[in-house]
Formats: C-alpha cells, structure tokens, sequence
C-alpha cells in the first residue's frame, strides 16, 4: 500500500486547467534570465516536474485543458521503448492491427461490469457541423468493445486459435480531477494487447509473459524499479477476471504509481460478444481472453524518479542523444581546429551505434550549452578544447552524478560504451535503493499509520476484503488523498510465506501472508518441490495435475472463510494442504514463557491415485503401468526354437 496515486496534487496542476471546458489557459511557467529551475524538487515537487517537462522541451501545455503536445525528444524515448516491445511481441506471434477511435454506444454498453469502470471516463461525439447526430458515438477510452464484435466474426474454430493482436494507438479518458502531464491526461499513446485462447492455461501464461516484458520496459531501459504483483478485487480491470501489475514508487511524494497492468479476462467478454469456437471434438467452447496495455505515463514516473533540481536525467538506453558534444573556445585558439575535432569526435560515436549531437552554436557560452543540455537530461557530455586536442584527449562530464574524466581519443568509443552501460546501472541501482529504502513492513494500525505519514511504501498482510480495503481508504482519507492498495507481491524478500498473521484491520480475523503469490498459474505459493503429491502424480505416475484452490463451497470444512488451501486436482483425487482456522488450534507455551496457539495444516493420499492411473493408461488390450511403479518392470518369456531369449518390455 502506499498514498493514492489519485490523490490531490494541487501543485502539479494549474488551477486554471480543472476547469472541465474545451478551452483552459495555457501553462504559464515562471521565466527566468538563466536556465536554472526555480523550484526544488524536495520543496515543491508539483511545481519542479511542471517545470522540468517544460523546460526541458518534452511537452508543451495545449489550450485544451489536460491535453499536452508530445515533443520530439518525448517522442524519441516512447519510439524506444516501443521499438523493443514491438519486436519482443512478434515473437511471440503477436500481430499488429489498427481499429477505429470511435465505438457505437450498443457495444460500449454491451458488457456492463466494464462500461461501469469508464463511464465517468467516457468523451462522446454528439453534432456532425451544427447537425445533432441521432445517436451519440463514443471515442474509445479503451478498445475490448471496439474489437470483440469482430473476434467474434473471425473466430470459428479451434484453427482460429490463437487471435494475439495488438495496435498502437491513443485513447481519450476526460480526467477531470487535477490533470498531471504524462500521469493523468485526458489523451494519451499506448500499445493495447487483444488476446483469446482455447484454454485458460494458454491465457495465464502470457498474462506474466507480458507483465515480464513489462518489467524490462521499467527496469531495463527506464531505470527505473516495480514490484510485479495482482491487484485486489476492487482495483483489478473492470469486467476481467483478475488483473496483475508493476507497480512503481516515486519516494519524494510517497505515491505509488500504476506501471502497467495485464489482465485475465477469464470468459465474461466472451459471453457478452458471443465469441465461440469449434473444438477438434466438434463441441463448442467459450475463448479466454487477455488484455494488457502500457502508456507514455512510463515517461512521467521515469522523470519522477531520476530527475533532480538540474533538470532531467535520461538513462542513456532511452534518450535520444546519449552524448553531446561541446567546444570550449580560448582567447586566441584556432576555432576551425577545434570545431573539426568536435565533428570528428561525432563521427566516430555515430559510426559505433551511439546517438551523438554536436553544439556548435556560436552564439551561446559553454556554460549556457553546460546547462541547456543538463536540463534535457543528456547522459553525457564532451569537452573539446585546445589542450584537449593537443593532449589527443576529450573532457568527459556524467550527468548523473556531475563527476569528470579525461579520455584518450585512441580508444574512446570503447570506453564511452563502458560509460553509458555504468550510468544506466547506476540509475537503477541508485533509484532501486532509495525505493527499498521507503518500504515499511507494518502488521499493526499504528506502524500502518506512521509509516504511511512517513511517505513510505508499506508492506502490509490484508485479508483480502473489499470491505476492508475500502474502510482503510476512508480512514486515511485526508487533504491529499487517501491510501489504496497497489498490488500483492508475487514474491518477497522481507517476509515468510509460511508465517501466516491476522490481517491489519484489528476487527477482521481472516488471516493472510505478506508477499503472497497469487492464483496466476503458473505461478504458486508453494514450490513443487515442496508439495509431495506432484511428485506422486508426475514422476511416479506419470500422470499431469493441476495445482488450484478450491472454491468456498467445496473447501474443507472447517476452514475459515479466507484461509488459503492449496492443492492438486486430476478429476477423482485431491490433496490438499490446509490451514486450520485458529479456534482449533492447540494451546502451546512460546520460548518467552507466554501461551499462544499453534498452526496447524492436514493433507492426505489414497488409494485413489491407482484408480485414476488406470483411467488414464489403460488401453484395449488392459492394464498399462508406468515404469516406476510396476511390479514387474521386465517380463522375460522363453519362445521355443528360438537359440536365444526374447524380452517383451512394457508398453510405451
């Protein structure tokens, strides 16, 4: 948990922009004679990132309120990133396509759990000129009831299985509470991924295959730290069966931010748009769907993060000149000579792969170009002057962390590529431990409460209620905002996810564990290798299971309401493991000499497993056993006239 990313930022936003007309006023941001910022990022960090995203020429306010031109220096990084992504998507056989901005108002309205979730969101078109049109038409605040009429069309049989596509596009989202550049507008870029599949395995896998290259957009090229994890009932995707994240954490504000999301839509689209499909049996079926998008909000919490009171600083895998080249004149110094290694300088770098610009204004200082390039975030600069050349070297200047060096010209472009690879490390390294640093593990309200005021990121057990979650935003509910819930950790170092506690609400006596992982197939909570029943099945048997959880009615009885039981299915057996509910639980005196209850789990095997065996590898001719549990692994049988023995092995 941490602060709402939603709550009020009144210093990020021009008053003049809530107002919810088609016009506001343009973003005036104070000018100064120089290029330095006027607000600290620790003093007034609404104020520096409206500032930083101006001055560094990434967007510009548009007279329409919450709408912001995308500049080309923005634009460089989201190619980026999409170039990656794009590729990493076609080999997973993904597809791209385009589909229309506008969506009729019977599809919208046609799955109602989702059109609930936008309803507030949603722009429409109502006039064509001065004509009102006899039914207004939607702009797409998100695209499932665009293209799910059509999957329906394309999708016959189980060969048309299965449809992956994806397209890069805008949507419209009328914000009208405190538009933030990049966070929170009113248009925004993203890519959009529409998936469907026969199986419900086949759609849980990529859900975490896409959350993974997701990761990598953050991590591996924005620097930038997030926890991978499923969102709670109430904040999942609305209408979807369930919805995993990364989550990132900007520690000056305290606020947690929505990476990007990858969503199981289970079946409920498919029931809604009749998206059916023939199986190898000629049965019929319902598909599984999946959605997943990310958006140029990636660049919003990359400047949050890495940006300082200088301006911005871009990772060198992202920013569009990774080097700038700058000539340092002297009284007397042979100008030409000095532009000309600047140029070949240039030439050098670019011939190596690396995004290389030279300044060569002459109407500027090199401090003014120091500061200019700065502010834009550059990774790293240059210095040519006359001692550089005759010395056959170049000052090299970070502007992560300001320190310089001299490099030799005979070997630069090798060490500049070691650079750039430090920075970028360093970035994340430095960025992952100021975040490590913000979370706070709190098992109890008060710990919840002060770390919460402390501006950290908490780590909290929860048991899982919308009831509970809901009380816990009304009771943090202040001036700024309140608290809600990111995510649940797929995995975490801090606690055991053997050690169950009661959940942080005092009244609520369910119990949970910190760090759970989820019902994501093909993730679990325990490991294979812990869960003896597999081996059973798998090794021995030879027969594939599917570890699940049962449903409240089914569970064992006993158990209480929200207790996890954790198990193997195969039609006829299970096995589970069970945590008892504590009011059965024995009394035991603990090593300070106090009482407390014990934990305790049952679980069991029969006699089943060799009926299901049978079931399975059975054949017309009989009984057909795996290897390692026959009786007899080898039958040797004597043929008569034959000089030499014949093996009859067992079936495979």
């Amino acid at each position: 948990m941490a602060d709402n990313n939603e709550k009020k930022s009144k210093p990020v936003t021009n008053d003049k922009e809530k107002k919810s007309g088609g016009c506001g006023k343009k973003k005036q941001v104070k000018k100064e004679t120089g290029l330095a910022l006027t607000h600290k990022k620790d003093e007034n960090f609404g104020e520096w990132y409206s500032e930083v995203v101006v001055s560094s020429e990434m967007i510009e306010y548009y007279d329409i309120s919450g709408c912001y031109i995308l500049r080309p220096w923005t634009m460089s990084i989201w190619e980026v990133m999409q170039t990656f992504f794009d590729a990493e998507i076609k080999k997973m056989k993904i597809k791209n396509c385009y589909f229309p901005v506008f969506v009729s108002e019977s599809c919208l309205q046609k799955e109602k759990d989702h059109i609930d979730g936008f309803a507030a969101e949603v722009a429409w078109v109502t006039r064509s000129g001065k004509t009102e049109l006899d039914l207004p038409i939607a702009i797409r605040p998100t695209s499932e009831t665009v293209m799910y009429p059509y999957f329906s069309k394309w999708i016959r049989g189980h060969r048309d299985l299965p449809l992956r596509l994806n397209q890069w596009c805008n949507v419209v989202r009328w914000e009208f509470s405190n538009p933030t550049p990049f966070i929170r507008s009113r248009e925004f870029l993203w890519q959009e991924g529409h998936t469907a599949f026969a199986t419900k395995e086949e759609a849980d896998k990529e859900v975490l295959e896409i959350l993974e290259l997701y990761r990598r957009v953050y991590e591996e090229f924005l620097a930038v730290p997030v926890v991978k994890g499923k969102k709670s009932e109430k904040e999942k995707f609305a209408g979807g069966l369930y919805t995993t994240s990364v989550e990132a954490f900007v520690p000056n504000t305290g606020r947690g931010v929505q990476g990007a999301t990858s969503h199981c839509l289970g079946q409920n689209f498919a029931k809604m748009f009749d998206i059916q499909y023939e199986n190898e049996k000629g049965g019929r079926g319902m598909v599984w769907q999946n959605s997943w998008a990310y958006s140029t909000r990636t660049i919003g919490v990359m400047v949050m993060v890495h940006g300082d009171d200088k301006g911005l600083v871009l990772p060198p895998k992202v920013a569009s000149v990774q080097v700038i080249v700058v000539p340092v004149p002297y009284k007397d110094a042979d100008m030409q000579a000095i532009f000309d290694a600047c140029s070949t300088t240039v030439k050098i770098l670019t011939e190596a792969g690396f995004r290389v610009e030279e300044d060569l204004r002459e109407n500027y200082s090199p401090g003014w170009k120091y500061s200019h390039w700065e502010m834009k975030g550059v990774p790293l600069r240059i210095e040519i002057g006359p001692k550089d050349i005759a010395n056959k070297q170049v000052r090299v200047v970070r502007r992560d962390n300001s320190s310089k060096m001299d490099i030799s010209t005979g070997d630069l472009a090798e060490k500049i590529g070691d650079i750039l690879e430090n920075i970028q490390q360093s970035l994340f390294d430095a960025a992952k431990e100021k975040r490590d640093a913000c979370i706070k593990v709190a098992t109890a309200w008060e710990e919840f409460t002060t770390a919460l005021n402390e501006k950290k990121l908490i780590l909290a057990p929860w048991c899982d209620e919308k009831e509970v979650e809901k009380e816990v935003k009304a009771k943090t509910m202040g001036e700024n905002g309140a608290c809600k819930t990111l995510c649940t950790p797929f995995y975490s170092a801090r606690t055991s996810r053997r050690n169950p506690m009661l959940c942080l609400r005092e009244a609520c006596k369910g119990v949970v564990i910190l760090g759970e992982e989820l019902l994501v197939p093909p993730q679990n909570v325990i490991p294979v290798s812990d869960f003896w029943p597999f081996v059973v099945y798998k090794d021995f048997l030879a027969i594939p299971v599917v570890k699940g959880k049962k449903s409240e009615l089914e569970k064992f009885a006993g158990i209480c309401p929200k207790y996890w039981a954790w198990g193997t299915r195969c039609n006829l057996p299970i096995v589970l493991v069970r945590i008892l509910p504590r009011c059965l639980t024995y009394n035991i005196e603990n090593e300070k000499g106090g009482r407390d209850m014990a934990w305790q789990n049952s679980w069991a095997n029969s006699t089943h497993t060799i009926g299901v065996m049978v079931m399975v590898h059975g054949d017309d001719k009989g009984l057909v056993l795996p290897p390692k549990v026959a009786s007899g692994q080898v039958i040797v049988v004597p043929v008569p006239g034959k000089s030499s023995q014949q093996l009859l092995m067992r079936k495979n």
